[in-house]
Order: structure tokens, then sequence, then C-alpha cells
């Protein structure tokens, strides 16, 4: 990695994290697409919470870099909507359920 960072002068992927808003917290690994239906994954998921004040599911992902910016709409293969945010998490605004 420190290699590539020296030749290429940035990572590929970038730690950031998602908020997933509706169904169960899916499986840590699950993979994340940039549009419905897609067969090439873009992200994949690590950890997710339930943060108090937050109507969703939060998590980390390590995301490619032209997914990696804040508001940007991924998907889990079952077509469940995530989107990206800027780390650190928890200075997000809340999301009304619903």
């Amino acid at each position: 990695v420190v290699c590539m960072m020296n030749d290429r002068g940035q990572p590929s992927r970038l730690l950031r994290g998602v908020a997933l808003f509706e169904g169960p917290a899916p499986a840590p690994g699950a993979e994340l697409f940039a549009a419905p239906g897609d067969d090439k994954a873009v992200a994949r998921l690590g950890t997710t919470a339930q943060l108090p004040g937050h109507a969703e599911l939060l998590g980390l992902a390590v995301v490619k870099r032209k997914q990696a910016a804040p508001d940007t709409v991924l998907y889990l293969a079952d077509g469940r909507a995530a989107r990206v945010l800027a780390l650190p998490l928890g200075d997000e605004r809340p999301i009304a359920a619903g």
C-alpha cells in the first residue's frame, strides 16, 4: 500500500461511514454496488450499529475513491440503499423514519 501511494499518490479505496435506511443489518463483508443490479462491487461493508438519535443503521465501509463522496448512494445486493457519510460518524443530522 505504501508503495502504491508513493507511485500513484493516493489510495484507491477510502474508509467511509454509511447509513442504511431499511431492513435488518447486513452481515459484515456485504458488498455495495453503484447501481441496483450491478455485478461489480464498489465497497465492502464492515460493522453496523444503531446510534441513539439516528433512525437509520450506521456503519463503516471501505469504498472505491470514485464513489466515496459524502451523500453518494450505493446499493446492497438485495436493492436496499445506503448513503455514504463523512467520518466521524455521529455528527450527521438525524433522518426521520418513514
